[in-house]
């Protein structure tokens, strides 16, 4: 300011502009440190745009060991279309590689439990020695394959390939480590040995067979991968569920509107339950769902706490509804206020008030009707049956039906739109 009161400039002005420039220096580049930003972000996303399966597959690899940072890697490298193949101990590495087909192989050093060490012997051993054919020859190898790393390898199906099935292998963990440590004292002593030949040595450690066990659901399956990667991989429990979350959901999680609706429409899979109390002690939680895409973050205060608790735990398949949150930020992520939580099974039933059909009303309408008849007597129901008359002129006649009334079934559903077309069928 000094300085510049000497070039004659007004005290005010100077303070305003030092002001100015201060504020600036607080998060402000100068001219070579933002052209290095440039040249950088212009680089990477020029390998993201032409490389863009070795370009996510790097940056999950620097992130390997935050799961949370990896899971979101891989939700943005599906939407751009890239295939992410789940782990296996014949195929997989440590890190995150790229195919030639432009997938990506998962990194076995994302599992939780399953260190980067023991990761690159398995891969090491086989690309030397071939691959591994049963459980008992991971056991095989030098080095640090503990009964963890065994049992978060079998959880997440990355020994889907070798003989048994998950159960099977997953009993036959402790058999298998003594049968390893047997194996390599025998390989050891005889290499020792003066009298040791190289062939024939480890014969005398007969491989064990696996015993039956009942083979686990897909859905306990799912879990165990949820538990050990951080998000479902070889399916979404969500699947059989697809036709009532497109049915019934007004809010896409993963394009939110600029404004969301005053009623908020929602289904997922609870990943996390966290439990508050308010001022007056009484308890409310902030419950996180995973949906067909993207996440919600949905604020369920006492009342409808204590009226859905039975439904608010994890890994439990619901539909929720509520009202937008004034707590919602800038961020990327649905939050909400929850008012009625409920299992997703019973969305039909709760939600479907009305089956409604729009067609036009003209010399064709007799058909339409005799069709639609015919479909509801042999799909009859709780719900009421609407048909929605359209004129030449755009005007629409609604007309209630008495006497049918019919169910709101995907099966149901799907042959009215096979028959009415796609938008004009809905449920109210």
């Amino acid at each position: 300011v000094d300085g510049a009161l000497a070039q004659n400039i007004d005290k005010k002005i100077a303070a305003e502009i030092f002001d100015l420039l201060e504020k600036f220096a607080q998060y402000g580049f100068n001219k070579s440190h933002s052209t290095a930003y440039a040249i950088v972000a212009y680089q990477t996303a020029w390998l993201k745009t032409h490389y863009p399966a070795e370009f996510m597959a790097a940056n999950m690899t620097s992130v390997i060991n935050n799961t949370d940072d990896v899971v979101k890697l891989i939700h943005e490298s599906r939407t751009m279309g890239i295939s992410i193949i789940p782990p296996n101990v014949n195929s997989s590495y440590a890190e995150f590689r790229p195919t030639k087909d432009g997938d990506i192989l998962f990194g076995l050093s994302a599992i939780k439990n399953v260190g980067t060490k023991a990761a690159q012997m398995i891969a090491a051993h086989r690309d030397e020695k071939g691959i591994f054919k049963t459980l008992f020859d991971l056991c095989k190898i030098e080095g640090n394959v503990n009964r963890k790393v065994l049992e978060s390898l079998i959880q997440v199906g990355a020994c889907d390939g070798l003989s048994g099935h998950r159960a099977q292998m997953f009993d036959a963990v402790d058999t298998a480590i003594k049968y390893g440590q047997r194996f390599l004292e025998e390989k050891n002593s005889s290499q020792a040995s003066l009298f040791g030949g190289e062939g024939g040595t480890t014969e005398s450690v007969p491989t064990p067979d696996l015993k039956e066990a009942d083979e686990w659901t897909s859905e306990e399956c799912l879990i165990r991968e949820k538990n050990l990667i951080g998000f479902y991989l070889s399916g979404d429990p969500l699947e059989p569920f697809y036709e009532d979350l497109k049915e019934f959901s007004n809010v896409d999680m993963l394009d939110l509107p600029s404004k969301l609706p005053e009623k908020i429409k929602v289904g997922g899979i609870i990943t996390n339950v966290n439990q508050r109390f308010d001022k007056k002690n009484r308890p409310w939680a902030i419950v996180c769902i995973d949906g067909m895409q993207g996440q919600a973050e949905i604020f369920v205060f006492n009342e409808a706490y204590e009226k859905c608790r039975k439904h608010i735990y994890t890994d439990e398949k619901v539909f929720i509804m509520g009202s937008p949150s004034n707590r919602a930020d800038d961020s990327d992520t649905l939050k909400f206020i929850g008012e009625d939580i409920f299992p997703i099974e019973q969305v039909r039933q709760k939600m479907s008030r009305s089956i409604n059909i729009r067609f036009p009303f003209n010399a064709e309408g007799s058909g339409h009707t005799d069709q639609l008849i015919s479909l509801a007597q042999s799909h009859k129901g709780s719900c009421s049956l609407i048909v929605h008359l359209m004129s030449s002129r755009g005007q629409t006649q609604r007309i209630r039906s008495r006497k049918l009334r019919v169910t709101s079934s995907q099966e149901f559903m799907k042959k009215l739109r096979d028959s009415f077309g796609e938008t004009n069928v809905w449920i109210s």
